[in-house]
């Protein structure tokens, strides 16, 4: 009998890391037949969960749920309804209390995915972490984690790429030089750092700034009004509801993927763009610059100070200064960029594929259970 697994997450189109780790993690565990594989979507504010799987097209079953947090009594109803035996979330460490009372409370085994952003790590993580069955993380953290505490059954996991979605598009035809910056617009992300980069180099050179956000958002709102008076060339994309295709297209309209963001796990957009054949310029931070390979598939930039959080964290600012003169150099230099994103797609395509990440998942929880 096949064993029912639970993976909780963003609605599969929302288009977040979120949602794009675990709808590849459901497209491809759908494919094994020891196991029947139940999606649960979030949305809006309400709680509530459909009692039937949406008839929606996708390779295992929808089941669209409402609710703005993973609230523990939502879980518990999900896992009794639908009699999951293994639950499967990506998501950060602090989110995690619904998941960990619903868990206990049926005795079902809890796979989470979690993306260690900074360091140190809070010792309130580590209490967190021995109480699930399988801790995965995307990034080296897994060996300090290991080393802190070994009661923790942690195991690597990167998120990986699928590069049969994520691919050029040699169509997409370029009037000026873009560089792209995609993401939310928080402070973690720092989309401020792209755009004093940026005006430091418009007036030299025609080029432009491809932003894609979520421009309703109360700070995007102030943002983007502050973008337009300065008229500044800053193309503003909509972040909508879509499929992974739809942020191909917004990669492949660039020349070169800026990651400016203070912190981070994995990352996954520069991943994204670099199987689009586009470099990347990334802070030169712990577990961000874990796949670039300077000069080969794009650049780690110094950073200039750091931030150490309340709870201990450290974030890193990257140097606005010298990621200016990168992108300068990608634009003079624009041969040696466009071999440096072909090679950072065979590099993605090479020690990303998500099959094999996948496939470590899958070994994983059928032994572990």
């Amino acid at each position: 009998m096949a064993l029912v697994v639970g993976i909780f997450a963003d609605e599969p189109f929302l288009g977040t890391g979120f949602a794009i780790v675990c709808s590849n993690i459901a497209n491809l565990l759908s494919k094994k037949s020891d196991l029947r594989i139940i999606y649960f979507g979030r949305y809006g504010q309400e709680s509530f969960f459909r009692k039937k799987p949406l008839k929606s097209g996708f390779p295992y079953e929808y089941v669209p749920c409402q609710g703005g947090t993973w609230d523990k009594d939502l879980i518990d109803a999900i896992i009794r309804h639908y009699k999951i035996d293994i639950l499967i979330t990506e998501d950060d460490w602090w989110s995690i209390d619904g998941f960990l009372y619903a868990t206990k409370l049926n005795k079902i085994p809890f796979h989470l995915i979690t993306p260690i952003d900074a360091l140190p790590i809070n010792p309130e993580a580590y209490n967190k972490f021995r109480q699930v069955k399988v801790l995965y993380v995307p990034n080296r953290s897994w060996e300090i984690i290991k080393m802190r505490d070994e009661k923790i059954n942690v195991k690597y996991f990167p998120h990986g790429c699928d590069s049969n979605i994520f691919v050029p598009n040699p169509k997409i035809k370029h009037e000026k030089f873009t560089f792209v910056w995609s993401g939310r617009d928080e402070l973690r992300k720092n989309l401020e750092g792209a755009i004093l980069a940026f005006e430091r180099i418009h007036e030299k050179y025609d080029v432009e700034l491809l932003v894609r956000t979520d421009w309703n958002m109360p700070n995007a709102i102030k943002k983007r009004t502050y973008l337009i008076e300065k008229k500044l060339p800053i193309v503003h994309e909509q972040a909508m509801r879509g499929f992974h295709n739809d942020l191909a297209q917004t990669y492949n309209r660039g020349h070169v993927f800026l990651c400016t963001s203070k912190a981070g796990g994995f990352e996954m957009q520069s991943i994204e763009a670099m199987a689009c054949g586009i470099p990347a310029l990334v802070t030169d931070w712990n577990f961000m610059n874990e796949h670039i390979i300077n000069g080969k598939n794009g650049f780690n930039i110094p950073y200039d100070n750091l931030e150490v959080l309340s709870d201990g964290r450290v974030w890193a600012n990257i140097d606005v200064t010298l990621l200016a003169g990168f992108m300068e150099l990608c634009i003079n230099e624009w041969k040696n960029t466009s071999s440096m994103g072909q090679w950072a797609r065979k590099y993605v395509k090479e020690k990303y594929r998500w099959e094999n990440s996948a496939e470590t998942l899958y070994e994983s929880i059928t032994m572990e259970n």
